[in-house]
């Protein structure tokens, strides 16, 4: 089965384990849990303590990306990025998920606002934008926790489009460390960006060196022409990934107006039971009082107790007492 991952243990025998990312997040219908299955079994497997992730691609799906990002962020083993070619899009937000990220100086990291397709009307569409801005707001949190650069700085960088080689990246905070340039492989279509660096653009020139996963790993790269220019992703589908990833956040969004709601309706009855509990109250309240003014006015116009004893003597007074609190417990 075609996928944009592969995991094996390392073959030096330590208690490392590899992820490689060689192609689009998410592609070949291949999701973020089976990801997570596969990268899981290879750690208890070979008792990893350390997952090594090797990214070369260009993104993917955002959401599978996300996913992957809190994934890694926290395992127990320690993560080790290394950016081999060009980690862009959602891919570049995975691998802020390292507690070493590692890049040769002529890698590339690059950050944008996410895009898509959506059809509908004028709502639909506003929905849409509003999707893409919450998305926006996730990943420039998880870049500022990363460099402890303002959100604000962050979104420009993302509305710019800003690609950073490896020492700008560690200059930045994307990185924290660089290693000497190595042979790269341009690892997507650059027909997609807008500012792509004339020095990742010449990667696609005939003579540029292959950059693969290891022999014993299978990737699936997509077919590119000596321009570079490969195929258009299929419109057709496009929207269809992008539908699919509508219809999760609704659902999402329906799950959680549903929560509010249902909180809501506790506390509406938790509210009315606490008033129905005070008004019986009140009510008990106006009943003692009602008998305490009784008392309290045979008391001050009576000479008599009605048992023939004179209120103002002290028999008198228990006699009345007694049948004030009888009285009361009625």
């Amino acid at each position: 089965m075609k996928t944009w991952f592969q995991v094996q243990n390392k073959a030096d025998n330590s208690q490392t384990s590899e992820v490689y990312l060689f192609d689009d997040i998410g592609g070949w219908g291949v999701t973020a849990s089976e990801f997570v299955v596969e990268v899981k079994a290879a750690l208890n497997n070979n008792e990893s303590e350390t997952l090594e992730v090797h990214i070369n691609s260009c993104g993917g799906s955002i959401f599978e990306g996300i996913a992957i990002y809190h994934f890694l962020k926290n395992l127990k083993q320690k993560v080790t990025v290394v950016v081999d070619g060009l980690a862009a899009s959602i891919a570049s937000v995975i691998a802020m998920a390292g507690d070493e990220i590692i890049m040769p100086e002529n890698s590339y990291l690059m950050i944008h606002n996410g895009w898509g397709v959506s059809v509908g009307d004028a709502d639909k569409m506003r929905s849409y934008a509003d999707l893409l801005d919450k998305l926006g707001d996730t990943i420039s949190s998880i870049y500022a926790s990363r460099t402890g650069i303002e959100q604000d700085e962050l979104k420009q960088m993302m509305s710019d489009e800003t690609w950073l080689n490896g020492t700008e990246a560690l200059e930045f905070g994307f990185a924290t460390s660089n290693t000497s340039a190595i042979n790269v492989a341009a690892s997507c279509r650059i027909k997609n960006f807008n500012n792509v660096p004339a020095e990742y653009k010449n990667l696609f020139s005939d003579n540029s060196p292959n950059l693969t996963p290891p022999t014993t790993i299978q990737t699936q790269n997509k077919t590119q022409n000596n321009t570079g220019e490969d195929d258009e992703m299929n419109i057709e589908e496009h929207q269809a990934l992008m539908n699919a990833a509508q219809i999760k956040f609704d659902e999402q969004l329906q799950a959680k107006e549903a929560k509010i709601v249902e909180l809501q309706n506790a506390i509406t009855k938790k509210d009315e039971e606490h008033a129905t509990t005070l008004q019986e109250k009140a009510e008990e309240n106006a009943t003692l009082q009602a008998k305490v003014t009784e008392y309290e006015e045979t008391f001050e116009n009576s000479d008599d107790d009605g048992t023939g004893s004179d209120i103002q003597t002290p028999t008198g007074r228990d006699a009345l007492v007694a049948q004030a609190a009888a009285a009361l417990k009625k």
